[in-house]
C-alpha cells in the first residue's frame, strides 16, 4: 500500500472523510481497514456496520473480505444498504410496539403511479412517464422536501404535486410503503423514539459508508444520527464522481463534512492505478474546473501510452436544435452511418481500389517509371493516414484504425499493382484473390480475439503493430482453410446434390 492508503486503513477513531479518486484502490482499503480493526485493534465484528450503495456492492465487499480473512469473520460482519438498515429499524420498532409493519411495495408502487397519473392528468402513462414520475417522487422524498418545495419543483412531469399526493394516498389505502418511505419512517422512529435510537447506537460502535457521493440527504441524516454518540463515522466517496443527482444524491454533505462533524479528519487517496497518464492528466484538468469540491489532484501510477481525443460539444439545447432543424434532420442519419469506423474503412478500401485501377490503366496506355507508380499509388492513402493519426478531431470518428488496418491492405494492393506491370502475377496474389471472400468473412474473429485477449489495438505502438501482423497472418490462414473446405469441397458437393 502507498502512504495515503495505509493512513486510511489505520484511521479508525472519530469522524473521517476519505476522498478517493477513481481507480485508487478504494474497495481494497475498505476491506483492509475492516481487517485492521478486527485483528490489530481487537474490535468485535458485530459492532461494525458497513453501508454500501447497492446490494451487489454489499455482496462484493463481503466476498472480498472472506477471500482474504476467512468466511467465519465475514459472517459476523454486517454489510447493508441504507434500505437494509431502515428495514431493521422498522422491524425492531414493530417488535417493541407489537405492531405489524407496513409491507414494502414493489410492483404495487408502479401500479399506484400509473393509476395516479391517469386520475390526475386523464392520460395513459407510458413506461417513460412512470419512470420519470418515480424518479421525481424519489427525489422529493429523499431530499425531505416540504409541500411548498414540491409545488415549486422544476419538473417535466405534468401536475406532479397532485400526482405525488394521489400516489401517497393510494399507498396508505393499500397499507403499504415504498422504499423511500422505508427510510423516511426509519429516520422518524430514530428521531422520536430515544429507546430505539439507543438500541442501535449500542449495537453499532463503528460506521463505514461507501460511495458517499451517491448517498441522499435523508441517508446522510440517518448515518449522522446513528454515529452521534460514538463519532466513529468513516465515510468514503468523491464529490467529483457524483452522477446520481437525479436520484437525489447529495454530494454537498461531503463538502460540509467537517462542519457537520467538528474535529473530523480529511484524508486523500489521489493515485489512480487504473488508467494511463494521458487519461488521468486530461481527466484531472477537467475535474479541476468543478465547483464546491475539496482540493485534490489525481495522479497516475501507470506509465504513459496512447493519446487522448478531444471532443467539443455544443450545449444540449444546441444539439437539439441542430438535430431538429430541417437540414440537421436530413443529414444526421447520413452522418451517423458514414461516421461509423466500419463504413470509413469500407470507403477507404473503395478509394484505394479505384486509385490503383486508375494508375494501372494509365500505365498500360503510357508506361511510366516504377518510382512514379509507387509514389502516386501510395501518396494519397499515406497522407490520409498521417492526417488521421495526428489530428485528434478526426480520431473521434474512428480514423485511428485506418493506419493499423488500412496500410496492410494498401501494401497488398500496391504489390499487386507492381506485379501487374509485368502482366503476370505471383502465385501468392492469385491465392489472395481466390480467398478474398473467405478472408472478408473470417477476419473479424481473430482480430477481435487478439485485441481483447492479447493486444491493445486502440493505440499505435510496437505491440499493436505485432498484433496486426499476427491478425493478418491468422486471418489469411483461416481464410485459406475456409476456401479449401467450404468454398471448394463443401460448396462443390452441395452444388452437385442440388443439381442432381
Amino acid at each position: 500500500m502507498n502512504e495515503q492508503q495505509l493512513r486510511a486503513v489505520q484511521a479508525v477513531d472519530g469522524p473521517v472523510l476519505l476522498l478517493a479518486v477513481p481507480g485508487s484502490g478504494k474497495t481494497t482499503v475498505l476491506v483492509s481497514r475492516l481487517g485492521y480493526m478486527i485483528y490489530c485493534l481487537g474490535i468485535r465484528p458485530e459492532s461494525i456496520l458497513t453501508v454500501t450503495y447497492t446490494v451487489a456492492a454489499t455482496e462484493d465487499m463481503r466476498r472480498r473480505f472472506a477471500k482474504i480473512f476467512g468466511e467465519e469473520d465475514a459472517k459476523r460482519l454486517e454489510f447493508r444498504t441504507i434500505n437494509g438498515i431502515s428495514q431493521k429499524v422498522l422491524q425492531y420498532f414493530a417488535y417493541r410496539t407489537q405492531k405489524t409493519p407496513f409491507q414494502v411495495a414493489d410492483k404495487e408502487a408502479s401500479t399506484a403511479v400509473k393509476q395516479s397519473f391517469w386520475e390526475v392528468t386523464g392520460k395513459y402513462a407510458t413506461e417513460n412517464d412512470i419512470k420519470e414520475t418515480q424518479l421525481e417522487i424519489t427525489y422529493a422524498k429523499n431530499m425531505r422536501l416540504t409541500p411548498e418545495e414540491i409545488r415549486n419543483m422544476d419538473t417535466e412531469v405534468e401536475k406532479f404535486p397532485e400526482i405525488f399526493r394521489a400516489y401517497n394516498a393510494k399507498l396508505r389505502q393499500m397499507q403499504m410503503i415504498d422504499y423511500d418511505d422505508q427510510m423516511i419512517y426509519a429516520l422518524r422512529i430514530l428521531e422520536q423514539y430515544p429507546e430505539v435510537l439507543a438500541y442501535f447506537r449500542e449495537k453499532y460502535q463503528y460506521f463505514c459508508v461507501d460511495e458517499a457521493q451517491d448517498t441522499s440527504k435523508i441517508q446522510h441524516d440517518m448515518m449522522d444520527l446513528l454515529a452521534t454518540k460514538s463519532r466513529n463515522l468513516f465515510m468514503v466517496g468523491d464529490e467529483d464522481q457524483s452522477i446520481y443527482g437525479f436520484r437525489a444524491a447529495y454530494p454537498r454533505a461531503l463538502v460540509e463534512f467537517e462542519s457537520r462533524h467538528p474535529g473530523a479528519q480529511l484524508l486523500l487517496m489521489e493515485t489512480n492505478y487504473r488508467s494511463r497518464q494521458e487519461i488521468v492528466r486530461a481527466a484531472d484538468q477537467l475535474i479541476q474546473k468543478n465547483r464546491n469540491r475539496h482540493a485534490k489532484t489525481m495522479t497516475a501510477a501507470r506509465a504513459a501510452g496512447g493519446c487522448v481525443m478531444e471532443i467539443r460539444a455544443v450545449s444540449r439545447q444546441g444539439q437539439y436544435n441542430s438535430w431538429q432543424s430541417p437540414i440537421g434532420g436530413m443529414l444526421s442519419p447520413v452522418l451517423m452511418f458514414y461516421g461509423d469506423p466500419v463504413m470509413l474503412e469500407f470507403i477507404f478500401g473503395i478509394l484505394a481500389y479505384y486509385l490503383l485501377r486508375f494508375f494501372y490503366h494509365r500505365h498500360l496506355e503510357h508506361p511510366f517509371p516504377i518510382a512514379v507508380s509507387v509514389l502516386s499509388a501510395v501518396s494519397i492513402p499515406v497522407i490520409f493516414c498521417l492526417l488521421a493519426f495526428f489530428t485528434p478531431r478526426i480520431n473521434v470518428l474512428g480514423f485511428r484504425r485506418l493506419p493499423l488496418w488500412g496500410l496492410p491492405a494498401l501494401v497488398l494492393l500496391v504489390l499487386a499493382f507492381l506485379a501487374g506491370r509485368k502482366l503476370s502475377l505471383p502465385r501468392f496474389f492469385i491465392l489472395m484473390g481466390n480467398i478474398s471472400y473467405s478472408l472478408y468473412l473470417v477476419h473479424y474473429y481473430p482480430v477481435m480475439f487478439l485485441d481483447r485477449a492479447v493486444f491493445d489495438f486502440s493505440t499505435l505502438s510496437v505491440m499493436s503493430v505485432i498484433g496486426v501482423i499476427l491478425s493478418v497472418a491468422l486471418s489469411i490462414g483461416l481464410a485459406y482453410l475456409s476456401w479449401i473446405v467450404v468454398e471448394q469441397k463443401f460448396s462443390g458437393w452441395l452444388r452437385k446434390k442440388l443439381l442432381h
